[in-house]
C-alpha cells in the first residue's frame, strides 16, 4: 500500500464520475446561470414595483397639512323630528287587540283538545 501512486483501478465507477463530471463542466445551461448578472428578467412586474419604491421615496409629507377633521360648514337642524303619538296609540291599540284575539284562539283551540280527551 505504502508504493502504490493511484486508487483509480480500485475505484470501479471512477469513468462514469468522471464523465459526469466533464459533462458538468460543459454544460451551456449552467454557464448560462452562471454569467448571469441579475434576476431582473425573470421577476413578473419588477419594473413596476421598482418605480412604485421610487416614487414612495421621492414623496415627501408634511405634518402642517395633515388633519384629521376638517369642517367646512356648519350642521344645521332644519326642524325637530316629533313622534306622532295618535298613530303610536292606535298602532298600539291595533297590535294588542290582535294578540288578544289570537290568544283567545289558541286557548279555545286547546281546550277543545281536553274536551274531546276528557269525553273518550
Amino acid at each position: 500500500l505504502i508504493n502504490r501512486k493511484s486508487d483509480d483501478p480500485y475505484i470501479a465507477e471512477i469513468t462514469v464520475l468522471q464523465a459526469r463530471l466533464s459533462a458538468i463542466k460543459s454544460n451551456q445551461h449552467l454557464m448560462t446561470l452562471k454569467a448571469r448578472r441579475d434576476d431582473k428578467p425573470f421577476i413578473p412586474a419588477l419594473n413596476q414595483l421598482e418605480s412604485d419604491i421610487l416614487r414612495l421615496k421621492a414623496t415627501t409629507f408634511s405634518a402642517d397639512n395633515i388633519f384629521s377633521v376638517r369642517i367646512t360648514q356648519p350642521a344645521v337642524v332644519a326642524e325637530l323630528i316629533k313622534p306622532k303619538k295618535k298613530l303610536v296609540v292606535t298602532l298600539a291599540f291595533l297590535v294588542g287587540l290582535m294578540l288578544s284575539v289570537f290568544g283567545v284562539l289558541i286557548s279555545a283551540a286547546f281546550n277543545k283538545e281536553e274536551d274531546k280527551a276528557a269525553m273518550a
